[in-house]
């Protein structure tokens, strides 16, 4: 990704980092998050990285059990809002750091946990990254948006920042596409994507209603459900899934 598009993250994050509940999905329903700490596994004695770490909830979770975690980020407001947690673990550190260029040596990692980070990155600079810092045989578990669902990219393409509907991003990121996950197959020993829910009514709740009615997220909710358990092979099509890649 080039300096200037970087520029941009970082001023998107850093504002979002003053308001970071504007664009996260209720708490009790990220059934992804918990999807991700099962496939991760034990994090006893294990080194973790916590890659675009935002405001570090993921972060001191897992360092309630590894040996040590380190959050990353590119932008400086996210990482000051890490710090303030009130917590106080001497196995957590927080840097400041480009994930397209990690500072850090080869085969550091035992494991590597990313919400919603790949997606905002050059993807080839970003998986070889992944890939140099993890140790052999170790995993990186990643929460992401996927551009397989036809009608969601239409909708994100033509409607989302026009029409009083809200753009949560920045014009350099993209939904995972198939194309991305071949560069992750030339990579990586294995690649798995698991779909613990489906996201799709729940992107209109967040897009027009902004969580706002409970009756709305309700119904949203419910229909998401039934799709995903009436009819299993739609489930990937969800907006988003997760990704393990194994070195």
């Amino acid at each position: 990704m080039d300096k200037k598009n970087k520029e941009l993250e970082r001023k998107f994050f850093d504002r979002l980092s003053e308001d970071i509940q504007k664009v996260e999905l209720p708490e009790a329903s990220d059934s992804y998050t918990k999807s991700a700490y099962r496939i991760l596994g034990d994090l006893h004695g294990k080194r973790v990285l916590d890659m675009g770490c935002g405001n570090g909830k993921n972060t001191y979770t897992m360092a309630a059990k590894a040996s040590s975690v380190f959050g990353i980020d590119i932008s400086l407001g996210t990482l000051k809002r890490a710090k303030t947690f009130k917590e106080d673990r001497k196995n957590v550190s927080f840097l400041e750091m480009d994930t397209e260029s990690m500072g850090f040596k080869e085969g550091v990692f035992d494991l590597i946990f990313g919400s919603y980070i790949l997606h905002h990155v050059d993807i080839i600079s970003g998986l070889k990254e992944v890939y140099r810092v993890l140790k052999k045989g170790g995993i990186g578990v990643f929460i992401e948006n996927f551009a397989f669902n036809p009608i969601i990219i239409f909708f994100r393409r033509y409607f989302t920042g026009r029409f009083g509907i809200p753009r949560y991003g920045t014009v350099s990121e993209h939904p995972l596409t198939h194309r991305d996950l071949m560069v992750a197959e030339s990579l990586f020993y294995r690649i798995e994507i698991r779909n613990p829910d489906l996201n799709f009514m729940k992107l209109l709740d967040r897009q027009i209603f902004k969580y706002r009615y409970p009756t709305i997220s309700s119904l949203c909710n419910i229909f998401d459900s039934w799709i995903y358990y009436s009819f299993r092979g739609l489930r990937k099509f969800s907006y988003t899934q997760i990704l393990l890649l194994q070195k």
